[in-house]
């Protein structure tokens, strides 16, 4: 008889244990959030790319779906400004480059958003306008604007830094690819970024 009353014992608390986990550790709210970046910009490739521009610098906003406490489906644009290279074309003016990206992203969290560092990977695709001022040397045209829509990716990581259940700031580092037609190659670019995360 105290063999049973022990098993029936034991069954219960093995029952009821989940149940006491689940109300001393509640699950982390899973939240919108709202994106808002600055920061600097560098270009990679292809090579006339990189020696005809100069680092410049970037700003984006973005909106956050909460699809679970570890990862957001976040929509985001973003414009890189690329300053043409004057030393390159011997004092030319003009020629600035600017790169207008729309991504749909996964932004992976390492941990739940309420711990106070939380490291992330992002990866996402979408369109990029590509968009250079026409290049000129006192009155004459070296260079005609151009206007290029292109397919775009991009790869980085970052951390969030909490702030209070709300707010958080973040620093990031992503890669950019644009697919190009022409024979130099695609163009990509590092973007370096510090932000603002706003939850809903």
């Amino acid at each position: 008889m105290n063999l049973l009353k022990s098993f029936l014992m034991a069954v219960l608390i093995f029952y009821a244990a989940p149940s006491l986990w689940a109300d001393s550790a509640p699950e982390t709210a899973v939240r919108d959030s709202i994106f808002v970046n600055i920061g600097a910009t560098t270009p990679l490739d292809p090579a006339n790319f990189n020696s005809s521009q100069t680092p410049g610098y970037n700003g984006g906003l973005g909106y956050g779906f909460g699809l679970s406490p570890l990862f957001q489906l976040v929509i985001d644009a973003n414009s890189d400004n690329f300053p043409l290279n004057r030393a390159a074309y011997n004092g030319a003016s003009g020629g600035n480059l600017r790169i207008g990206t729309l991504l749909a992203n996964i932004r992976l969290r390492v941990l739940a958003q309420d711990n106070p560092v939380v490291p992330y990977l992002i990866f996402g695709l979408g369109a990029a306008r590509v968009e250079q001022e026409a290049i000129t040397n006192g009155g004459a045209l070296i260079s005609p604007a151009t206007s290029t829509a292109n397919f775009a990716g991009r790869f980085g990581i970052g951390i969030d830094i909490r702030i209070s259940a709300l707010a958080a700031l973040y620093v990031e580092s992503s890669g950019y690819g644009i697919l190009t037609n022409n024979t130099p190659g695609n163009t990509t670019y590092n973007s370096f970024r510090l932000g603002g995360k706003f939850n809903l």
